[in-house]
């Protein structure tokens, strides 16, 4: 075939952005879960939030968010494409009982977010009540200690944040810190999170210790080991200003602020000292800045989560709860049983948000803001992109993405010069069996189709789930809950978006049902006997399928020849069977599709829109297309009261535009005990906003509020 035109656009797989200079071209995500404690036979619920990094403004970069299950040894419990539509998505997953009992990472991201190996996680506890419990071997008593500041400045005081844990779970201790001579430098105390904070100052030539009392009234001894670094910075918000302390043995420092890739401000500060900064001076910038000085960096001015926690009274079992939210935004809110055998977890994401001191832990920055000279994977900006490589051999040619079915997608693009292609096409919500194919030649092709799921992860943990006897009580009558619903359980019809019109090929087509006239045993003879649009030849030197077209046009293209939806050559299609094609399609208009243009098409439909037998050629590559996950649809409206009703999740809703009058309503169940109502999102402002209410559900108490 031949080209008319080739643009190469920006769509190539080294896209230079250096000269952009918004950090909001950076995405981060945000999961809520239903629960991070399930049972087999439950189901995880998460909202998906994408906003530009640090703003709380919602992101329209990414149309894709890949969300995935991840257990010890890199296992993938679940790998889902979730559709986002202004930064806003969500599905499900039910837990079968395959699923062993363990501590796994919820990992979410966009394909953007990989150029800067980011993700979002957070640990799920899975309970496999159906497997025997095998309990984990005891764990020593773990000390981790971090700088306020990312590194310890020797000679100069620091913030450290400690973390003290046991068997997996946190640890309340008191203690002191000692050096190499036995003198007392600080007070250890964690609370019962296992957390804890101390102020002194480091030496290189020193070493330390941290002294424990245990249960026993003996002593545990804790060796003490942090980075240590030439400069450290620290920063504190106030109205209208920010607060610095850059620590270094230096007595001056420059400390440059930076919004993205631009520069906003550039002073000389004395080091050891407070030194304000009037937020004026940054220009009305919105955050999040990266402060740099010498080698450390630090990121401020990022919105913080508003965290509101109450409790708001008791209700009777099988009643209708109407709570006013005096909320507007768009949320995901969550009403669930509150489970007091849940473990807890740490991961390094969840650390990171415990006090307001660690909210400043981002010093390891590596470049979380900085942009790359280019950039290994684009933005799924207009539909989802399926990427590889065929080698640099085919350099310029045409390759074609399809579906197989009666109503097909096909979507075209070049090879770039490094040999490889990115072909978007247009997400669909069912699986479909695929094919990849480089149109221009008839010879073998070494095809390497790329995942858009990260292949490993590093640092994510697993820890072991201890359970006692009195645990194993509470979650065999969970579990016993939980099959009387899922055996009543009436799944809300699935109301799938379609596209707006079909995947359709050409225009006043023409359609040939073969079955209406005189079959013949060779697939040319029908072209010759009852479809004048279409000239064909078959013989032992050339095969040949031309489309008579509607009106005279310049230069003789090929035409487009398919098979249930398969590019495919005239040698290939007139040598097979006519027997097993059901009807024949022709346009006689030029169609232009991607960079490709041909004089009308010839498609090929077979009985069962599968290729029915048809062997694609060796420059085609056959790909199982995995769909988008349906978004979640649940009703929870009141019960019939002659129904057992054994409801742990009172409430879901992935996505609600709320009003400051709205409320929110919904029907206890017969489980009696505590409850919570979780509310996440961001408001008008694009402020982040936590809400927690609880309350409790007995049997004959009358509701209050």
């Amino acid at each position: 075939m031949k080209r008319l035109l080739y643009i190469s656009l920006i769509l190539l797989s080294g896209i230079n952005i250096k000269a952009q200079e918004s950090s909001s071209v950076r995405e981060e995500v945000f999961l809520h879960v239903n629960s991070d404690y399930l049972l087999s036979g439950e189901t995880l619920l998460y909202s998906a939030f994408v906003t530009k990094y640090g703003t709380g403004k919602y992101s329209d970069l990414s149309k894709i968010l890949y969300v995935e299950l991840v257990g010890p040894g890199n296992e993938r419990i679940f790998q889902h494409k979730v559709s986002l539509e202004n930064g806003r998505g969500g599905s499900e997953f039910f837990i079968p009982t395959l699923v062993s009992t363990g501590t796994y990472q919820l990992v979410a991201y966009t394909r953007w977010m990989k150029n800067f190996s980011s993700y979002f996680h957070t640990p799920i506890t899975i309970i496999n009540p159906f497997e025997a419990y095998e309990k984990p071997e005891s764990t020593e008593l773990t000390l981790t200690i971090t700088p306020e500041s990312g590194a310890a400045v020797a000679g100069q005081p620091n913030n450290f944040l400690i973390e003290l844990r046991k068997d997996y779970q946190p640890v309340s201790s008191s203690g002191r810190l000692v050096n190499s001579s036995g003198d007392k430098l600080a007070d250890v105390q964690t609370n019962s999170n296992g957390n804890g904070i101390i102020t002194f100052t480091p030496s290189t030539s020193d070493n330390y210790q941290i002294i424990l009392e245990n249960d026993q009234g003996g002593f545990e001894f804790l060796k003490v080991a942090f980075p240590f670094g030439e400069t450290a910075i620290t920063v504190e918000e106030h109205p209208g200003f920010y607060q610095f302390m850059i620590r270094s043995n230096a007595q001056n420092e420059a400390l440059r602020i930076y919004n993205g890739e631009q520069l906003i401000l550039e002073r000389q500060v004395i080091t050891n000292q407070r030194t304000q900064i009037s937020k004026l001076e940054l220009k009305g910038l919105d955050g999040p800045f990266v402060a740099v000085c010498s080698e450390a960096t630090r990121v401020f001015g990022e919105h913080e989560t508003t965290i509101t926690k109450e409790s708001i009274g008791t209700y009777p079992s099988r009643s209708e709860v109407n709570i006013p939210l005096n909320l507007k935004g768009n949320y995901s809110i969550s009403v669930s049983m509150i489970d007091h055998n849940a473990p807890h977890i740490s991961s390094k994401s969840f650390i990171n948000r415990m006090t307001s001191t660690n909210q400043q832990m981002k010093s390891h920055w590596s470049g979380s803001l900085a942009l790359p000279d280019s950039v290994n994977y684009l933005p799924e900006l207009r539909g989802e992109l399926i990427t590889g490589s065929v080698g640099k051999e085919f350099s310029g040619e045409n390759i074609a993405f399809n579906t197989i079915d009666s109503i097909f997608q096909l979507r075209t693009a070049v090879v770039d010069p490094n040999g490889n292609f990115n072909l978007q096409i247009d997400p669909m919500y069912q699986n479909k069996v695929a094919y990849v194919t480089l149109l221009e030649t008839d010879s073998a092709v070494d095809f390497e189709i790329h995942s858009n799921f990260y292949g490993s992860y590093e640092g994510l943990t697993s820890p072991p789930v201890l359970l006692d006897s009195s645990k194993a009580v509470a979650l065999a009558q969970r579990s016993v809950y939980n099959q009387i619903e899922n055996a009543y359980y009436d799944p809300a019809p699935l109301d799938l978006p379609q596209a707006e019109l079909p995947y359709q090929i050409g225009t006043n087509i023409k359609t040939y049902v073969l079955d209406d006239y005189n079959r013949f045993p060779k697939m040319y003879e029908h072209f010759i006997e009852f479809i004048p649009e279409v000239a064909a030849r078959n013989n032992a030197s050339k095969s040949k399928l031309k489309v008579f077209m509607d009106y005279l046009l310049p230069m003789d293209l090929p035409p487009l020849i398919l098979i249930d939806g398969l590019p495919t050559t005239a040698k290939q299609i007139l040598s097979f069977s006519p027997y097993k094609i059901q009807s024949i399609d022709v346009s006689q208009n030029r169609l232009f599709l991607g960079p490709d243009v041909f004089d009308g098409m010839v498609s090929f439909h077979t009985f069962s829109n599968d290729l029915f037998t048809f062997k694609p050629g060796p420059n085609s590559v056959k790909m199982n297309y995995t769909g988008l996950q349906t978004p979640n649809a649940h009703n929870y409206s009141k019960i019939d009261t002659k129904e057992a009703d054994y409801r742990s999740q009172l409430y879901w809703n992935s996505s609600i535009n709320l009003d400051t009058e709205d409320q929110l309503t919904f029907y206890t169940s017969d489980v009696i005990g505590n409850f919570k109502i979780s509310i996440e999102g961001y408001n008008e402002k694009g402020e982040p906003v936590s809400i927690e209410k609880t309350f409790e559900v007995t049997k004959d108490s009358p509701a209050s509020n």
